[in-house]
């Protein structure tokens, strides 16, 4: 059973996805090592010089084992029906914001501590217990695209009414306001851009979504120009640690830092595994790739951009040819999170936008980004329509533009693969006069003349009219 399972998913699975996201992976495991190497390496012994430990190596292998868990969660997902997936949100809905919320605590029982930060980092939305650590906003994403697309599938047909409207903002707001609380507004920024990219794949007005763009940059124009006390202390100093540089040497040596780093690297980079690398501030996480760029250079980072970027687009693309609205926007909603994350993380690393703590999807040491970016996309080779599917969903909605009146509201197209000796319906239509033969495909033209729509047998070549 496994391995028919198996079977059928490396039989549907889009390789060409799958392999981008292990090169990817791949590529970050070979850097943290270098990072490793450049740190010191192994832990080793005071007086005999023996290994006692993976040192500075210990973030590859945590990479490493955390992209081939996202791998095998993708198969295992894949074989799930993600309709069953969202219909089930109260399950991972509890679950994951229960694990959201007690990092709201604080607390410390044991090797268990609740609210825990990463060093170099002022956020506390981690979970640690000993040595492993989890993030549980990563997993809340997963569960937020899930139910946003099931509530935009319920109402879609009502999305600019405002009372439908102001409850999916709410719906978008509640979690934003959470993550928000946590700390960690990084994150709550690719929770709202998750949601608002999913209203537009929805059909929502061009007029609500100017309007909101035109609000946005005003309110925040006044909120850091009249009201900076909104923000908290150390927010206000990067944002003009950005803007003046030379005022807040302090606060801007990071991303001055990484700036120079990616100069160094040149057109092919100075390599993994030198002893001249220049010194960048948070290089395994926030700013990887601006170690990254140092390395492989120009034409490494053209390579690499190109590889997020494609995994991007494929994503909206299987999304576009899901077999129904729920796909879509689920497919739609992970785009939304991983070129956001893209982009932001690219405007931190060349100082176009403050530090915010947006890490890079892939690439980036804490284990629970690479693990849940290979899993989540990899996953949604399940959503990509098979051939048969596709062509049945084009037949059903070439059925449907046909005329609708009484008399020919139903039409019944057959066909068999003499293979397989299958039958595919594809929708229910009353034919009159001859049935179509064996082996051989009928499609539907719509008639000039109202209320009557016309077959085409491909068997016999007449026109059979369906009244």
């Amino acid at each position: 059973m496994v391995f028919k399972v198996i079977r059928q998913y490396l039989k549907a699975a889009d390789w060409a996805y799958i392999a981008t996201c292990v090169f990817c992976s791949v590529l970050s495991v070979i850097t943290l090592i270098s990072l490793g190497q450049t740190a010191g390496g192994f832990a080793t012994d005071a007086f005999d010089g023996s290994i006692t430990g993976l040192g500075s190596y210990r973030n590859a292998f945590v990479q490493g084992v955390a992209s081939l868990l996202g791998l095998v969660c993708a198969i295992v997902l894949s074989c799930i029906d993600y309709r069953s997936l969202a219909r089930i949100w109260p399950v991972h809905v509890v679950g994951t914001w229960t694990l959201v919320l007690l990092t709201l605590t604080h607390l410390s029982i044991g090797p268990l501590t609740l609210g825990w930060h990463p060093e170099g980092t002022d956020n506390y939305s981690w979970i640690r217990l000993g040595p492993l650590s989890l993030q549980p906003t990563e997993l809340a994403k997963i569960s937020f695209i899930l139910t946003f697309a099931m509530h935009l599938d319920n109402v879609r047909e009502h999305i600019n009414e405002p009372k439908t409207l102001a409850k999916l903002l709410a719906h978008i707001l509640a979690t934003v306001a959470v993550v928000h609380i946590q700390g960690d507004d990084g994150t709550a920024i690719v929770f709202g851009t998750i949601g608002c990219m999913m209203l537009f794949a929805a059909g929502l007005s061009w007029k609500y979504i100017l309007s909101a763009i035109a609000l946005g940059v005003t309110g925040l124009s006044l909120i850091i120009g009249f009201f900076p006390d909104v923000l908290k202390g150390y927010q206000v100093d990067r944002i003009m640690a950005l803007l003046y540089p030379d005022q807040y040497p302090d606060i801007a040596r990071q991303q001055l830092g990484g700036m120079t780093a990616i100069g160094s690297g040149q057109i092919f980079g100075r390599g993994f595994f030198t002893d001249d690398h220049y010194s960048v501030i948070n290089a395994q996480d926030d700013f990887m790739f601006s170690y990254l760029a140092e390395c492989i250079g120009f034409v490494g980072c053209v390579i690499v951009l190109g590889a997020l970027f494609f995994i991007a687009i494929r994503t909206l693309t299987t999304g576009l040819r899901s077999e129904d609205h729920i796909g879509t926007y689920i497919c739609t909603g992970v785009f939304a999170a991983i070129a956001w994350q893209i982009i932001i993380n690219l405007g931190m690393n060349l100082s176009l936008l403050p530090v915010i703590g947006v890490t890079l999807p892939f690439f980036s040491a804490p284990a629970m980004t690479s693990s849940k970016a290979v899993s989540r996309s990899c996953w949604l080779t399940a959503l990509r329509p098979r051939r048969t599917a596709r062509r049945a969903a084009s037949l059903t909605r070439l059925a449907r533009s046909a005329p609708t009146q009484p008399a020919v509201a139903r039409a019944t197209f057959l066909r068999f693969t003499s293979s397989a000796s299958l039958m595919l319906r594809v929708c229910t239509c009353k034919v009159a006069s001859r049935p179509a033969r064996l082996g051989r495909s009928m499609m539907m033209r719509r008639s000039k003349r109202p209320g009557r729509s016309r077959a085409w047998s491909s068997t016999s070549g007449r026109l059979v009219a369906a009244s």
